[in-house]
């Protein structure tokens, strides 16, 4: 979990939060020169104030990423790892049905026929006939490459309990595994208790960034 006591998350979201004010409530300073609090000094050249604030917001968005990225990645990982080592039939979701009806249909379309003519080899070696009967323990499977699904083709005897198998993996498209990280993502903001301790100061940092643009380029708030 984040410690919300770091002082770079409170950073962030203060000023943040000032940015934010400062469009909506279209603050301006009530005179040219400013006085500093607790200092005797007067600031007589406001202009690079903006500049200031910028270099701030930035300082404390970059500190901020530094501490939270490597918890992020790393319950990225861990939801991913999760959710890899769980068969696709015991999941619900469109996502799960989708990858199972994709290996079927790899299977029935590619491997098949090359399953049955071991089949064929098995019946004559052990005098069994022998028939395919299903996919199983299919599971999402991670390599250097991108990702793979790896499952096994299952045959059933006419009498004994002679049970092949074969492994075989799929190779999942571009499409597949954009669809999976989406999903652990999505998992990862929206079921996870620490979520809110990332989001919340990212979430005001980028309305910030939008104020500032804003503020810059002269559109008021809205009434």
């Amino acid at each position: 979990m984040i410690d919300e006591a770091k002082p770079h998350t409170r950073n962030l979201k203060l000023i943040s939060i000032s940015f934010i004010f400062y469009w909506l409530l279209e603050l301006e300073p009530a005179t040219e020169t400013l006085q500093l609090p607790l200092l005797n000094f007067k600031v007589t050249n406001p202009e690079p104030l903006p500049w200031l604030a910028w270099v701030s917001l930035v300082y404390f968005f970059w500190r901020f990423w530094l501490t939270v990225s490597n918890y992020i990645s790393q319950k990225y990982v861990n939801n991913l790892s999760i959710y890899a080592n769980q068969s696709l039939s015991r999941k619900a979701g469109l996502l799960a049905r989708y990858l199972s009806y994709s290996v079927q249909k790899h299977f029935k379309n590619d491997l098949y026929d090359e399953f049955d003519q071991e089949l064929k080899t098995e019946e004559r070696r052990s005098g069994t006939e022998l028939k395919f009967d299903k996919l199983h323990d299919l599971k999402i499977a991670e390599n250097g490459t991108g990702g793979h699904i790896r499952f096994l083709a299952i045959a059933k005897p006419e009498s004994g309990n002679l049970r092949p198998s074969r492994s075989y993996t799929k190779q999942l498209n571009l499409i597949e595994l954009w669809a999976i990280k989406i999903k652990i993502t999505k998992d990862l903001v929206l079921k996870s208790e620490e979520s809110a301790d990332f989001l919340l100061p990212i979430t005001l940092f980028i309305i910030a960034v939008l104020c500032g643009v804003l503020i810059h380029i002269g559109v008021p708030a809205p009434i």
